[in-house]
């Protein structure tokens, strides 16, 4: 609620009072931009899997949350130890951060260790890949305004 009109302002560019799907579009864009994904270190493309916008009236009551979702689709994993690491620098003044590994739907992926700075924007998930192993770990990181 306190950085709602900061937030629209960046979303409703033409100031219309609503957030067409172009303008939703364009900010889940500017949202990707500011997120660096790695996989043991190499650098991970990500892609706009889904994105829901409240209307502008919610926003500012405090109970509309603006969620993106990304994926990315990384090489086949070897046998071992694999390290997942996330860094979110969008609107790093104004934002609140939550950062989590979810648990793994196959017993292949082993959640080791959770790792985060002070604000949750960056973290590291460890994890170990045992033989067979098809899925990866999942990851998840909301802003919430």
């Amino acid at each position: 609620m306190a950085v709602a009109e900061q937030v629209l302002a960046l979303i409703d560019r033409n100031r219309d009072g609503t957030i067409s799907p172009s303008e939703a579009a364009t900010y889940a864009e500017v949202l990707k931009r500011d997120l660096t994904l790695r996989l043991d270190r190499r650098k991970l493309a990500l892609k706009i899997t889904a994105a829901e916008f409240p209307s502008p009236a919610a926003l500012r009551t405090g109970w509309g949350i603006i969620q993106v979702e990304f994926s990315a689709t990384p090489e086949p994993l070897a046998s071992g130890a694999h390290r997942l690491a996330l860094e979110n620098r969008h609107l790093t003044t104004v934002s609140v951060y939550l950062l989590n590994a979810a648990q793994p739907r196959s017993g292949t992926v082993r959640i080791t260790r959770q790792k985060r700075n002070n604000t949750q924007s960056a973290g590291e998930i460890a994890f170990t890949v045992h033989p067979a192993a098809c899925h990866y770990p999942a990851s998840s990181q909301r802003e919430t305004l």
